[in-house]
């Protein structure tokens, strides 16, 4: 598994379009970010803080299940006996409890892995017409029976990001094998996260006082 030297560096290769002041749109979408352990360690040693003040270990909110679907090869993957994850808090407006006051990520340099992929992202083999896998292809075989996961960029997300649909092609190429290195380590995170003892890890993120 990467250092955090080496995660940021594979990051820096993966802001290929210069992360820059849109407002935070993706950090205000919503979603449910996955925060591995070794995610909630890394932003613990950036911010000076304990985990459970910028995370939580709780289920996805049904409308979230409902928009992935039994396809969704992640969330149930990870998740405790009652669909709970490990995954960064929000603020009362539902962005990402990381978004400054610039409309940029507080965090860059020590986000979680699920976020320093994006706009590619798991998910898995099939695809909709407004999401075609990458070029590159496969990245984690098939195994146990499950479909392989794919390193997807998503051909709609105009809104979430100011990267245009023209430059989509321009930027797989751009991030190319280091997106196919940092895919492959955040794999290896989910596989240790899946492994981890959810009563161990719902602990470290509960927090003391209710918030």
């Amino acid at each position: 598994m990467p250092s955090d030297a080496e995660t940021a560096a594979l990051g820096a290769r993966l802001d290929f379009h210069e992360c820059g002041p849109c407002g935070g749109a993706c950090c205000k979408v919503g979603w449910t970010v996955l925060a591995t352990p070794a995610d909630l360690d890394r932003l613990e040693r950036a911010t000076g803080r304990p985990a459970r003040e910028f995370a939580r270990f709780a289920p996805l909110p049904a409308w979230e299940q409902a928009a992935f679907g039994e396809g969704n090869l992640l969330f149930p993957r990870v998740a405790d006996g009652r669909g709970a994850v490990p995954q960064l808090r929000k603020r009362e407006d539902g962005a990402c409890v990381f978004l400054d006051v610039r409309g940029m990520c507080g965090v860059h340099a020590a986000k979680p892995l699920l976020c320093r992929l994006f706009p590619f992202y798991y998910e898995t083999g099939s695809s909709s017409a407004r999401e075609r896998p990458s070029p590159r292809g496969t990245i984690a075989p098939a195994r146990d029976g499950r479909p392989s996961l794919r390193l997807l960029v998503d051909r709609g997300h105009a809104g979430f990001c100011p990267i245009p649909e023209s430059r989509i092609a321009e930027v797989e190429e751009a991030a190319g094998d280091a997106a196919i290195a940092l895919a492959r380590s955040f794999e290896a995170q989910v596989e240790e996260l899946a492994r981890a003892d959810k009563g161990e890890l719902a602990a470290r993120l509960r927090p003391d006082t209710p918030t």
